[in-house]
């Protein structure tokens, strides 16, 4: 606004009061006048009227602005309020900040359920009974905490290694998600022959990434190489 000249004083003030409208106060405070100066006279091609002169009269607005401290307080401490309604009365024992910091530690569990909700796992559910459909729910969840712990023990276990886990497709990384440590496995195959389980030589079996979920062959229900 500082940069802006107006013809007249009542242009200047209808101006500042639109950027006013146009602009939050709420935390601020603004001292406003219009003062009126001179300035040099724009040339203009051609000639010159009767009464012009080399400097013009202008009005400018000379504005300041101010925090307010009590009410950018007063926001934060809007902003910073978090309501959670709950069922625990016992407020000795969980206090405001226990029961959001319980509220919050929720979303571990919810990132999990992506995998369960996945249309692709939930599209081709062909159960008409309830109680197959609530089976079928119990058996996704226990599935779910295989997969949440494949996770977590192979994290543990290179929390101390020195070379990260090969991913499939080249990367490599620290922290591998369950969904890329079971793609590890995905190239996997069991032969039987004369009624053993075996494991064609052609396969790469992944002996890396089941020594990092302490397991071996043995979890295919093949007898151990020792």
């Amino acid at each position: 606004m500082a940069d802006r000249s107006f013809a007249c004083e009542p242009d200047a003030q209808e101006a500042w009061e639109t950027w006013l409208d146009n602009h939050d106060d709420s935390c601020f405070e603004f001292e406003a006048e219009v003062v009126e100066t001179e300035q040099k006279s724009r040339d203009k091609p051609g000639r010159p009227p009767k009464d012009w002169g080399p400097y013009e009269t202008v009005y400018k607005i000379a504005a300041s602005v101010q925090r307010d401290a009590a009410a950018i307080a007063h926001r934060k401490k809007r902003a910073s309020c978090f309501v959670v309604v709950t069922s625990l009365e016992d407020s000795e024992e969980w206090a405001g900040e226990d029961v959001l910091q319980e509220y919050k530690e929720q979303q571990a569990v919810e990132r999990r359920f992506r995998v369960v909700k996945d249309p692709k796992r939930v599209g081709p559910v062909f159960l008409d009974r309830p109680d197959r459909v609530e089976a079928l729910g119990y058996v996704m969840l226990m599935a779910l905490l295989v997969y949440s712990l494949i996770e977590r023990r192979a994290r543990v276990a290179l929390q101390g290694a020195d070379e990260p886990m090969d991913l499939a497709g080249g990367p490599t990384s620290f922290r591998p998600t369950g969904r890329r440590v079971l793609e590890r496995f995905e190239n996997m195959l069991v032969s039987r022959v004369d009624g053993k389980r075996e494991i064609p030589d052609n396969v790469d079996v992944p002996k890396r990434v089941l020594e990092l979920l302490d397991l071996d062959v043995t979890a295919y229900g093949i007898e151990s190489e020792e």
